[in-house]
């Protein structure tokens, strides 16, 4: 319940332990250990890692550098973990990491690491004008008034004004703006880790979107007329809600 599924196992050298991810969403993942008797089947139930399946982690990158010593990468963290302990940071970077793997020991047996780091540039919104459905007027025009790091624009019904999501506060919320781009307005101040995908109301007045307090994604809804509207959880499920879509009535949101 609540999960997509499980992948990315990684088996200890000594075949007594298995790492692996559960997913609850594309974008938060748990570390489990599952121990493993001398028969190759599981004991027990697996033990989750602390600090792992929190709402913006998604750890990966699996690799045992001994038959308790487990790396895994998060974001631009490299981790270090063993049993009975929490993790710990043992390096960060500048941009994320993935494919961490050993390369080998050192004269004084340190696993010496080697991860790929990903440069990817900022996301934009770019609008292209439709001369009729599914047939273009015109190249692509980047929308250069809304900055880098934002993404996932919805027009309004009326045409009249675009949600998107953005981080130039520091953490992803909801905002507003003309559309063409212009008089850009904060309108979530909730400061988590997840939150995405808003979407105008069939009135022109609300927006929904999804965001995580916790580990399950729940639906919010928030008047966009108002400068000091505070969002409303509309959803309180085990597991969640994510992406959000109106009835045309504007009475139900459906996810």
């Amino acid at each position: 319940d609540g999960v997509i599924g499980d992948a990315s196992p990684a088996l200890s050298p000594d075949g007594h332990s298995l790492a692996f991810l559960r997913w609850s969403s594309p974008t938060v993942s748990t570390l489990l250990v599952q121990e493993i008797g001398p028969d190759g089947k599981p004991r027990g139930e697996p033990s989750m890692v602390p600090g792992t399946g929190v709402a913006g982690g998604s750890p990966s990158s699996l690799t045992w550098a001994g038959d308790r010593q487990l790396f895994f990468a998060e974001k631009q963290r490299i981790l270090e973990w063993e049993p009975g302990a929490k993790p710990e940071q043992v390096y960060l970077s500048s941009s994320d990491l993935a494919g961490l793997a050993i390369a080998g020991r050192d004269a004084t047996g340190v696993p010496q690491l080697i991860a790929a780091q990903r440069n990817r540039p900022a996301p934009q919104i770019w609008k292209i004008p439709l001369q009729s459905a599914g047939s273009a007027d015109g190249p692509p025009a980047l929308l250069s008034k809304l900055g880098n790091d934002v993404a996932y624009p919805d027009y309004s019904p009326d045409g009249e004004r675009v949600a998107l999501v953005s981080r130039r506060s520091g953490n992803p919320e909801v905002w507003i703006a003309d559309a063409d781009g212009s008089n850009l307005r904060q309108l979530t101040r909730m400061g988590l880790k997840s939150l995405s995908v808003p979407r105008w109301s069939p009135d022109n007045r609300h927006v929904a979107f999804f965001a995580r307090q916790g580990t399950e994604p729940q639906i919010y809804v928030i008047d966009a007329t108002n400068n000091q509207a505070v969002p409303r959880q509309l959803t309180d499920e085990v597991p969640g809600c994510n992406i959000p879509t109106w009835s045309r009535n504007g009475k139900f949101v459906y996810c």
